[in-house]
């Protein structure tokens, strides 16, 4: 669960403790201070988690301070904050260009298995880069230089392909002898886009530790080429 969750979460479990208080208990009474104060339009801890409650579309339980079955509540928060991390995520990358192969395959707002294998960290690494777009290929540095996207041409092959992400793991041919080594034959014998957005999806252990492998290797490959 993301740490945002998490804190929002112990924050409202924190206020229903405080609610359901006897009132002649301190911590009750300082909640009360503060909500007065907030009815004033001082900006308080109150007002804070009223602003939450009502963001969340939970107005109706600041309104009645109460919430019935308080677990029940709680789970119900926490997957309305999931709910709408997930479409404020979602909105934000498909918003950033940087991002448009990143996000043609990261649909799920959670850690991504390949960072946990047990294999080389710099291999680990390489696929990271090139999942986020920042390995030194040309469609990158093409971004960098102001070329055009349709003519950030690949340089170790010498046709009028784009290097992009796409390219370099499944159609440029220095790198045959890596698929043939570290690839699904399915994936390298017939490749398509459908293809590449599958292997980078995968949640196959074996499958993304020699994907690791093929980026780190092929990347010193390239950079020998260059």
């Amino acid at each position: 669960m993301p740490i945002y969750c998490v804190t929002l979460k112990r924050c409202i479990n924190f206020w229903l403790n405080l609610i359901e208080m006897p009132v002649h208990r301190i911590p009750r009474q300082a909640y009360i201070m503060l909500c007065n104060l907030d009815n004033m339009g001082r900006n308080t801890w109150a007002t804070s988690i009223k602003n939450v409650l009502f963001s969340l579309g939970f107005g109706f339980v600041w309104i009645s301070q109460e919430v019935g079955n308080k677990q029940r509540f709680l789970s119900t928060f926490e997957s309305r904050v999931k709910d709408v991390l997930k479409q404020q995520w979602r909105e934000n990358v498909g918003l950033k260009p940087k991002l448009r192969t990143y996000v043609q395959f990261k649909n799920l707002l959670e850690p991504e298995r390949y960072l946990y294998l047990n294999c080389n960290r710099q291999a680990i690494r390489a696929l990271s880069c090139l999942r986020l777009s920042v390995l030194p290929l040309e469609i990158e540095k093409g971004r960098r230089n102001d070329i055009p996207p349709t003519e950030r041409f690949c340089k170790i092959c010498n046709t009028t392909r784009v290097e992009d992400e796409y390219h370099f793991v499944l159609i440029c041919p220095l790198y045959n002898f890596l698929r043939i080594q570290y690839l699904p034959s399915d994936v390298y014998l017939d490749p398509n886009h459908f293809k590449f957005i599958k292997l980078m999806r995968s949640s196959d252990s074996i499958v993304l530790h020699k994907l690791c492998n093929f980026v780190y290797q092929a990347m010193k490959l390239r950079e020998k080429a260059c």
